[in-house]
């Protein structure tokens, strides 16, 4: 999905893969983290926070969405 940034930074994305370098670790350029990576690490969290049921993308976006929809503060009240 765009984010309406600065026009150079169109080709980059938000959420990158970090790499290893000759001094650490840092942000790629170009490379994105992918969907499962992202679910692994979000179902990861739950686990060490003992959310009692399986933590996955589609309930934290739904969740979300629905905070945002229901807040006194969004734009659409």
């Amino acid at each position: 999905m765009p984010l309406p940034l600065k026009k150079e930074l169109n080709d980059t994305y938000v959420f990158r893969r970090s790499v290893e370098s000759l001094t650490g670790r840092r942000l790629s350029a170009n490379e994105r983290i992918s969907y499962a990576m992202m679910a692994a690490w979000v179902r990861r969290i739950g686990e060490i926070l003992g959310v009692a049921y399986t933590v996955i993308m589609y309930s934290l976006r739904y969740n979300a969405a629905n905070e945002f929809d229901g807040s006194r503060t969004s734009s659409i009240h």
